[in-house]
């Protein structure tokens, strides 16, 4: 099932109440929403994208039964389904692998290198040891090597550094939503010039995306990152029910309002040049020809929060 709801807060409540009154261990997930405005100067938190690449991989390879997903959360372009495999990173204990290889690994899956593992998408080395905090995971790995192969795979406390459990294998995912090696790096460069008219050097998006820096807001480009890019619909299995609080349209347009309201806010921008709404999110016509292309249950969303509406006593409620 894929549950379609007003609005981020409903979805996560509605996540809540399903858990709470399922009868079994339920396969659950919310897509995360990125938490920043359309046309945003800056990038969502790396927690939230670690949550929404986890999300993305397990509903591809059939991990999640029940997948809730805001209709503002549904809109955005997604990088295509097979770039999650490609940029995914294998350990296991007594693996032949040198030091300076899981680091190019880590560093062409969007890694970055740090004093200090904090946060999801940090590395560090440190003699024999590559501290890093993998995409997806609840605690950083430190890897041990002995020579050209790894000796052990332990996780650790971000704020004391101390070791904690042994792990025999471990699966990452890249970094980012986008790819950020040199392959990625020339066609973005590529795709730009194609796209936008004038100097690109004038752009602080070209420059920094050149150089191999990813500045704040660089989200807003993913389309140039691509050949081509997906949608949700890409990763949910063709035998699917949608389920919509509402009438789908509905739902998706108020999201679609304000994103064109941000492209116009944001278009006349030369360093930081917009791409067109329909190149950076599906259009509402995209995503409602995808749901008619499998079974669909539509709710009636019911009674209005008498919180949003005071005319709605709480007896009545």
């Amino acid at each position: 099932w894929v549950i379609i709801v007003p609005t981020v807060a409903r979805a996560e409540a509605l996540e809540s109440e399903l858990r709470y009154f399922a009868s079994r261990a339920p396969r659950i997930a919310l897509f995360p929403d990125t938490e920043v405005l359309p046309y945003d100067t800056f990038s969502p938190h790396q927690d939230l994208i670690s949550r929404r690449l986890t999300v993305l991989r397990d509903v591809a390879t059939g991990r999640i039964d029940t997948l809730l997903v805001a209709a503002s959360t549904l809109l955005p372009r997604l990088p295509p389904v097979r770039y999650i495999g490609g940029y995914s990173v294998a350990l296991a204990a007594g693996q032949k692998l040198r030091p300076e290889q899981l680091r190019l690994q880590l560093e062409t899956a969007g890694y970055q290198r740090v004093a200090q593992v904090l946060e999801h998408g940090d590395f560090a080395v440190r003699g024999s040891l590559l501290d890093f905090y993998p995409m997806g995971s609840a605690l950083p790995v430190r890897v041990d090597f002995l020579d050209d192969e790894i000796d052990s795979l332990r996780q650790f406390d971000p704020d004391s550094q101390l070791s904690g459990a042994v792990l025999e294998s471990l699966e990452t995912l890249p970094a980012r939503e986008m790819p950020v090696d040199g392959e990625a790096i020339k066609q973005f460069r590529q795709a730009y010039r194609r796209r936008f008219e004038g100097n690109p050097a004038r752009s602080i998006i070209y420059r920094e995306v050149s150089e191999g820096r990813m500045p704040g807001g660089v989200e807003n480009y993913l389309p140039l990152f691509f050949a081509d890019t997906a949608l949700l619909w890409d990763y949910l299995p063709r035998d699917r029910l949608t389920i919509a609080l509402g009438d789908p349209e509905g739902l998706l347009a108020p999201a679609w309002h304000q994103i064109n309201e941000r492209f116009q806010d944001s278009r006349e921008d030369s360093e930081r040049p917009a791409l067109e709404p329909h190149e950076l999110n599906g259009t509402p016509t995209e995503h409602l020809a995808r749901i008619a292309g499998a079974p669909l249950l539509v709710l009636d969303p019911g009674t209005p929060d008498p919180t949003a509406d005071p005319t709605v006593s709480e007896d009545r409620a």
